[in-house]
């Protein structure tokens, strides 16, 4: 396979990272769902938490807005949240440091997706991510990293790449499955404190 083939071969097997919903969004339809089947509880603790915890406060602005397109009527704990907001009377929690590359879990999926294709194209017998920064690019890292460009998907760098693929597979041979519930709540379980 030539590097210009594996990175066709990239981009077709990353193309559905442009579909992974955000965590943010994967809580407000949560919180959507229960709502429509007559339940408040969930969108009550979701606006709750957002006064302290800012991925709870995307998700619930992402829910208002999903109910106000939908042009339906907002529960009256949302509309409060809603008005509050507008008015000024709450603002954002800090995101904090640690996840200023996002929120934990957020790029499971991409990083998984990102792994596997970097398996995949070492596995054709490209090289592994083991260049130097400054060899020629042709590793399988590098074609992943020029299909992530493409696609116009950060990360696009060689060497992001290459840090997702390596963390991903210590992870791996450690028996460690960064995918599971627990370990994203438990990141955030720290950030409410």
């Amino acid at each position: 396979m030539k590097f210009r083939d594996a990175v066709l071969f990239a981009r077709e097997r990353l193309t559905i990272l442009h579909a992974v919903p955000s965590q943010a969004r994967m809580i407000s339809d949560l919180a959507l769902d229960s709502f429509n089947n007559g339940r408040d509880d969930i969108l009550n603790s979701l606006i709750e938490l957002s006064l302290t915890q800012g991925l709870s406060w995307e998700a619930t602005k992402l829910t208002a807005i999903e109910l106000i397109a939908q042009r339906r009527e907002l529960p009256y704990p949302l509309s409060n949240w809603l008005i509050d907001y507008l008015a000024g009377e709450i603002v954002e929690p800090k995101r904090p440091k640690r996840f200023s590359r996002g929120w934990p879990g957020e790029h499971t999926e991409r990083d998984a997706e990102i792994h596997a294709v970097v398996a995949d194209l070492v596995a054709a017998g490209f090289e592994p991510a083991t260049r130097g920064d400054i060899s020629s690019q042709t590793s399988a890292c590098d074609a992943v990293a020029r299909a992530m460009t493409e696609l116009r998907i950060p990360p696009g760098s060689y060497k992001e790449i290459k840090r997702i693929y390596t963390d991903r597979k210590k992870d791996i041979a450690a028996g460690r499955n960064v995918q599971t519930p627990m370990s994203v709540m438990s990141e955030l379980i720290k950030d409410t404190r």
